[in-house]
This record gives C-alpha cells, structure tokens and sequence, in this order.
C-alpha cells in the first residue's frame, strides 16, 4: 500500500496508472484524502459541502472496475474513472446547493447538472465536493458573507487567488485530484499561479456554457489541476460541441501525441508590453525558469511589445462593469444588504474612468491584440509572461478599492495584478499556467503561455515541455498548518 501523504498529492494521470497496475485503489486514494480533509479544510475554508460517504461507494465501483480489467474479464475502466473530483460552487449538479456564494441563494438546489461536469461525470470523475467561490464568481480573491475567508495552503495570510479559490486551496492541500474551473478575467489561472498547479483557460466556445455565459467570448470553462497532462485529459473530455450551446461549433484538434517543440519560437514579456507592474522578486523567478524552454528545443527571444496602458484599462474595467453591474439591478434593498461588501459596491468599481460604449471598449481589444498578431505572424508560437504581478495579496483583500501595491506603485485592485487578463479580453487565445518557482513568501511563482487562436495544441505542448525540463513537486508548508489545525 502506498502511503497516504503520497497518494494525496499524485495527478490524475498518476492515479490512474497506479489504479491500473493495482499499485493501490480508488478508495484508497480517497480514505487518504478524506483523512488529511478532516484536518486541513476548515482551517483552508476550502469546501462548501462534502460528499464523502457517496464517493466511497462510487469509489468502490471504481475499484472493481479496475480489478475486472485486470484479470481480463472487463472492459478499460472510463478515462477519470476513480479520481477525485471537486465542483465549483457556482457549477450545478442536479439537487446539490447553488448558491453561487451569496446568502441570497443558500437554499437554491440545481435542477439540473452543467454540461462540462455531467462529461466528467460520465467520464467517471468521482465528486467529493462543491469548493468555494467568491459571490457571483466575481473578483480575484475568495472570500464572501455567506462563506467566509479561503485561505493558500501554502502562506495562510495570502489569497488563493479567485474564483477558483476554493479548488486551488483543496488541490494544493492533497484534499481533491483535479477541479472544474470557469475564467472570466483569469478564475483559473490566478489561482493555479499562487497555488503551484496547473490552470487551462481555452479559447472562446470550446467548452459548452449553460448560463448567461453562453455568448460571452470573455468567459469559458476549463480544468484546473496538478499537471499538463491532466489538464489536457479533462479538457478533452470537456470540449466540444453540445445541442445546448450553439456557440461551441467544432472540437479542438488535439493529436493523440503533442509535437515535439524543438525549434519553435517562443517570445517572453515582463509585462505584457508595458501593462502591468511586476515585483521585482516574482520577475526574477519566472525568469530563472525561462531556460527551461531552451532545454526543451525552444528559442526564446524578448517579445515586442507596447500596449497603452491606460486605453487598455479603461476599457478593461468598462468590460468588467458592462457585466457584473447589472446585477444590482435585480435585487431589493433588502437582498443588496445581504450580498458581500465588494458586491454591494461593485458601481464604485472603476467609477472614477469614463464610460465607454461596447464597440469601444471591443476596438481596444481589436487593436491590443494587434500588437500579439504581428509577434504570431512573425513566426513566433506562443507568448511567455508571468502569470502574477505580486503574490502578496491578502486573503481577506478588498477587492473594489485595494490597495494593492506592486513594485512600490498602487495599481488596480482587482485587475492591475494579474496578468491573465489581457487573454480574457482577446478570447479566442488558449492560455495555461504552470508553477515555476516559489516566491520569497513562500506562494509559488507562476508561468504562463498564451498562443494563437484556438491553437490550443501549441500550448499543451510547451507546457508540457517546460514541465518536463522544469517539474515542480513542492508541496505547500502544511506540517504547521496540521499543527494547527
């Protein structure tokens, strides 16, 4: 039997293999989880709900499944047959809460199970939890009235970033195995970068929406995880189309085997072009990394880049509020007192920048991303930068007025420190995250490679390859968190 504190960390991809050789099962992968769960989720503020004593039983099946495959007389068990799996709060499985975080839904069950999680499900994804998310889903950081403050496992006074905070705690902690995601401005990959995992955003209409999503190129579904290789796995399993969203309209071409990168071009930005400020510290250590791709086969060069700034931003925040402002419109002053403090004010969110119509605010995107066409047609694969200005951001931070600090300058609180968003804006570019390094904090440093549109197969394979040059199997400080818990 292998033991627990290394079976709670194993990808999926791991996992598998191990369930395959009888190395060990799928329940005992989960009683370890459980076990180490009792302890590290309170404290980690991590889970919304449990569903323990289901995934046991599901668990079980899992484990005969495997056992009839190995004596020869049963069929290969599914691709996530086994793996524990947690769901976003916001994500709906069929009679389980939905409250999206806030009080003002504590009592709303789903009537029915979102796309993307009912094919993990099928895929046999074994659920063990809802994880939690800030309300509505709506900023960088994870806390809420209704849920209270979720804390990184690897520095409990910093974020896990949002919204996906919930997931990153519980993965980084040993607690779950892989995590569904959603990323408007970054919900996955801010908080894969600060807790030392893996995050996919994909393209635009991959990933089958069943809300007021559905139309929004900004925002789309995707896995979050402990590798390359199980990220690609869930993404394959999540991707393409559905009769219920008519915006995914082709599968992506992912080939069985990712290329080999020797020789493609890789350019590398500080800072997107001038957009953001980075600390010093987090500069120095994704940039220890970068030979990584060099000893992958990879020649990296500096990107030429120059956004303008503030056209950028003021656009950026227009995008934000165009959509998260409209819903305060449908509450009662009643239900508004009962809604987090960031929620209540999101109208101060950028109140002091011009409004701009939608075609504007689309013209700068338009022509942002001109400045990424011009590297892409130049023969330049995918675009390097650091996934986080600043891995100092509390976790009880406000999210509408900050402050945050990066590099000694005050930037936006919400958006300024985190460079996922510009990929957000463009839509149609794939987009990871991967851990590199560990910041003087203690949080881990992240990485993150952007291609060209709905080349999604261009970006598995140099992250793939960097992870190979570069594995990173730190484990978050938790001797003092168990101590303490």
């Amino acid at each position: 039997m292998a033991r627990a504190a290394d079976l709670r960390y194993l990808s999926a991809t791991e996992a598998r293999a191990g369930f395959l050789a009888g190395r060990f099962s799928p329940v005992e992968l989960l009683q370890a989880q459980r076990a180490a769960a009792a302890r590290l989720a309170p404290p980690l503020n991590c889970f919304t709900q449990t569903y323990w004593d289901e995934a046991e039983v599901r668990a079980r099946r899992a484990e005969d499944r495997f056992a009839a495959y190995r004596a020869g007389h049963g069929p290969l068990p599914r691709p996530l047959e086994g793996i524990p799996y947690g769901v976003k709060e916001g994500h709906g499985v069929a009679g389980q809460p939905q409250t999206d975080g806030s009080l003002l839904y504590r009592d709303r069950l789903a009537e029915a199970t979102d796309i993307s999680v009912a094919r993990l499900l099928k895929a046999g994804a074994n659920q063990v939890a809802r994880t939690v998310a800030p309300e509505f889903a709506s900023v960088t950081v994870t806390h809420s009235r209704a849920n209270g403050v979720t804390r990184n496992p690897w520095n409990r006074e910093i974020t896990p970033g949002g919204s996906g905070g919930g997931a990153a705690a519980a993965l980084a902690a040993g607690l779950i195995t892989v995590c569904d995601g959603s990323d408007y401005g970054g919900s996955i990959r801010i908080p894969a970068g600060l807790c030392g995992l893996v995050g996919f955003r994909p393209p635009a209409f991959r990933v089958p929406e069943d809300s007021g999503w559905l139309f929004n190129r900004m925002s789309t579904r995707g896995p979050l995880a402990r590798s390359v290789a199980d990220c690609l796995a869930l993404y394959r399993v999540m991707a393409g189309p559905h009769l219920g969203d008519p915006m995914v309209a082709a599968r992506p071409r992912l080939p069985k085997r990712l290329p080999s990168v020797r020789g493609w071009r890789v350019a590398y930005s500080r800072d997107f072009g001038g957009l953001f400020e980075i600390e010093p510290a987090v500069a120095a250590g994704v940039e220890l990394a970068l030979p990584g791709f060099a000893e992958a086969g990879c020649l990296v060069e500096p990107a030429k880049l120059a956004i303008a700034r503030d056209s950028f931003f003021v656009a950026a925040q227009n995008a934000y509020r165009l959509h998260f402002q409209g819903t305060l419109e449908q509450f009662t002053a009643e239900q508004r007192a009962q809604l987090s403090d960031y929620v209540q004010r999101a109208d101060e969110y950028g109140a002091d920048v011009p409004l701009m119509p939608i075609e504007a605010v689309w013209d700068v995107a338009r022509t942002s991303y001109g400045q990424l066409a011009a590297l892409f047609r130049d023969g330049v694969r995918a675009l390097v930068t650091p996934t986080l200005g600043t891995t100092a951001v509390p976790a009880d931070h406000d999210p509408v007025d900050g402050p945050v600090s990066v590099a000694g300058k005050a930037v936006d609180p919400l958006l300024g420190w985190a460079l996922s968003y510009p990929v957000n804006f463009w839509g149609a570019l794939p987009s990871i995250t991967l851990p590199c390094g560990l910041a003087p904090n203690g949080v881990p440093l992240g990485l993150q490679i952007v291609g060209r549109p709905y080349d999604e197969a261009t970006v598995f394979a140099l992250a793939g390859a960097f992870e190979a040059t570069r594995p990173f199997r730190d484990r978050p400080w938790l001797d003092e968190l168990e101590a303490r818990a």
